[in-house]
């Protein structure tokens, strides 16, 4: 039985955005720590760094709506394969971070109570999902017009709750 070879891969050669990349997302061409090598990096790969980049939203509504997925990821919202425990190592559980996992979880709920279901909805598909506002009203049987009004008044929404909760 003859063996099949496999094809070799040149690690001399880079994986680079392409240019269709860049028509949509602003690539930067960064140093890294090896002498002479430059890696280009896609710099706004987010919903939110393409909106905040085109001036739809402020900073402020950036910093919010990211702070709301690192909320999200903390609680361990974040959709994934599921298997058995007994597949799992022993002694693999961390008590700190099931314990952060319960205070992120319940942060996020207290900002569902603040911002009202429908806007921390909104805000959530976004910022957690990674959704354009276009594709959240598609999904949702709203007005693609209205969608980026509705998603800064989310954001809006994102940033008080943000401050009520904080003070």
């Amino acid at each position: 039985m003859a063996k099949k070879n496999k094809a070799k891969v040149s690690e001399s050669v880079d994986v680079l955005p392409t240019p269709e990349r860049g028509q949509h997302n602003k690539i930067e061409t960064q140093e890294t720590r090896k002498a002479g090598k430059l890696v280009r990096r896609v710099v706004d790969g987010t919903s939110l760094d393409y909106y905040l980049r085109h001036k739809i939203i402020t900073l402020e509504q950036h910093d919010a709506g990211t702070r709301l997925y690192s909320l999200w990821r903390q609680a361990g919202l974040e959709q994934r394969i599921t298997s058995r425990l007994s597949d799992m190592p022993a002694g693999t559980g961390d008590g700190m971070a099931s314990e952060r996992a319960a205070h992120a979880f319940t942060d996020i709920k207290k900002l569902h109570r603040e911002m009202g279901g429908h806007l921390y909805a909104i805000a959530a598909d976004i910022a957690c999902h990674n959704l354009m506002a276009t594709e959240w009203a598609e999904r949702n049987g709203k007005s693609k017009r209205a969608a980026p009004d509705l998603m800064r008044l989310a954001l809006d929404a994102l940033v008080d709750a943000f401050k009520r909760l904080s003070s």
